[in-house]
């Protein structure tokens, strides 16, 4: 099976900035404030966090 890769240039992650994920994720932070500190998309952060099996809470209103 052959996976296709979006349309469009993706930025890889770094080993700092997955390290940095975790650590955030560890201390409670959501996926906004997250992808604000690491220069990333909330969509992208959320992604990553799935695929890492990281817990983020939910964002407030």
């Amino acid at each position: 099976m052959i996976t296709q890769r979006a349309p469009y240039k993706t930025r890889r992650w770094t080993e700092a900035e997955l390290a940095a994920l975790r650590s955030m994720a560890q201390a409670g932070k959501d996926a906004r404030s997250i992808g604000k500190q690491l220069g990333r998309s909330f969509m992208g952060v959320q992604a990553k966090a799935k695929k890492l099996n990281l817990v983020l809470p939910r964002m407030r209103a």
